[in-house]
């Protein structure tokens, strides 16, 4: 079961490292892989099952990232 749970905590890691989600359309959206939102979805399972806070990225201008 610990292996499972460090597991679990790896994968919030590399979200969180990464900026974050955002929440758009209904969407949890991984600030690291956009068009991944599936991965947002298992993101916030984990930290469910962790009992953590999500963390959403704040001020994020989708513009600055195209130019």
């Amino acid at each position: 079961m610990k292996r499972a749970v460090d597991v679990l905590r790896e994968l919030c890691y590399c979200i969180e490292v990464t900026g974050g989600i955002l929440y758009r359309d209904g969407l949890a959206i991984p600030l690291g892989d956009p068009e991944w939102s599936d991965l947002g979805t298992v993101y916030l399972d984990a930290c469910a099952v962790l009992g953590r806070v999500p963390y959403e990225a704040k001020d994020y201008d989708e513009e600055e990232d195209e130019g």
